[in-house]
């Protein structure tokens, strides 16, 4: 009768049918990889018209920052966030660190440029304050700004990394959508107020307060105007210019958080 058909030679039906299996499996992976491809194709090339979208988006005649600006003041946001609890959950060392903030920054001021970004210097041409006072987004804007994230950040740092910040991202969204509804004020009708940063050279002068609330006289007179910040002595500066402190609340991977509003002068 012969031997009989052992683990490492399995019968002629069996073969058979592990040729088939393997068929079956390269098909598969062949299908996987084609999935993979078309889900990268689709995130770059949505991406790409997000951008261009967002990048010639109507801006209220709103004045674009030029290169010389923009690089200032992605420089002068990295210096001033480096050691801020707010962006802790990139670790390293500091040099390491500042390195990322402006990667970044330069992402995400490129953006925003022309909506709400403002940048002063001093009279010998220094970049000593930034802002970001921003419109509320459009569905538009909102989803292209998803597309950029996953653009840059994913293949960047990895799909863990990608995963702790947007998790972050939607506790910060919960927070705001929280505050928001507590105090009556539709989102869509809300500005939010980001990356206020000062030289520390010009810090103590009055510089913030003066060009910030010139923004907020202009800008924000009929619109109330959202913020959040994680170091407690930010609260003084802010609520001198109108904000109250809505919530404190501790979030997992930033550390205590103030979320903050000014409503519209009555």
């Amino acid at each position: 009768n012969g031997p009989s058909p052992g683990l490492g030679q399995p019968h002629r039906g069996f073969r058979r049918m592990g040729r088939f299996g393997d068929a079956l499996s390269a098909m598969q992976n062949n299908l996987n990889n084609a999935l993979i491809q078309k889900a990268v194709a689709a995130t770059v090339i949505g991406g790409a018209v997000g951008w261009f979208l967002w990048r010639d988006r109507d801006c209220a005649g709103q004045k674009r920052m030029s290169e010389e600006d923009f690089d200032d003041a992605v420089d002068l946001a990295a210096d001033a966030f480096v050691d801020s609890p707010a962006y802790g959950w990139f670790g390293g060392e500091s040099a390491w660190r500042k390195e990322q903030l402006k990667w970044l920054f330069s992402i995400n001021f490129r953006q925003n440029n022309g909506d709400g970004c403002r940048l002063f210097r001093d009279e010998q041409g220094k970049a000593v304050c930034f802002f970001m006072l921003q419109r509320p987004p459009s569905m538009l804007s909102g989803l292209s700004s998803k597309w950029l994230l996953v653009l840059y950040f994913l293949p960047r740092y990895g799909l863990e990394a990608f995963g702790r910040v947007a998790k972050l991202a939607a506790r910060l969204d919960e927070l705001k959508h929280t505050a928001l509804a507590s105090a009556g004020v539709s989102e869509a009708s809300c500005l939010t107020l980001e990356r206020m940063v000062v030289h520390p050279s010009q810090q103590g002068k009055g510089l913030g307060r003066k060009h910030l609330g010139s923004a907020l006289a202009a800008e924000a007179h009929h619109l109330p105007v959202f913020l959040t910040t994680q170091e407690e002595r930010n609260t003084n500066f802010y609520s001198k210019l109108g904000f109250k402190v809505m919530s404190t609340q501790h979030v997992d991977g930033l550390g205590q958080n103030w979320v903050m509003l000014r409503l519209p002068p009555s």
